[in-house]
């Protein structure tokens, strides 16, 4: 009887991991990873050094396989939807 329950537990657990249901959670890592990025792209865009220069492909190459957009605003464009 315990072995049945296990399994039906089991089943219903498995019934609501959709990936529906992780898409906020992949979501959120996607922005928390994306303004990681951007503050490694700003540190490196703020020094002098252009050995570090090297790292922004390797940062690009890193969005491109996990699908993670670089979400920056242009410089002196509003956002769009603050109504400015």
């Amino acid at each position: 009887m315990l072995d049945l329950l296990k399994v039906k537990v089991a089943e219903i657990i498995a019934g609501m991991l959709t990936p529906e249901t992780f898409r906020p959670f992949i979501e959120a890592a996607k922005g928390f990873i994306d303004g990681v990025l951007d503050k490694v792209e700003d540190h490196i865009a703020e020094t002098d050094n252009k050995v570090d220069d090297a790292v922004l492909p390797f940062i690009q190459s890193f969005r491109d396989a996990f699908n993670i957009p670089d979400n920056d605003e242009p410089a002196g464009e509003p956002d769009p939807g603050s109504g400015d």
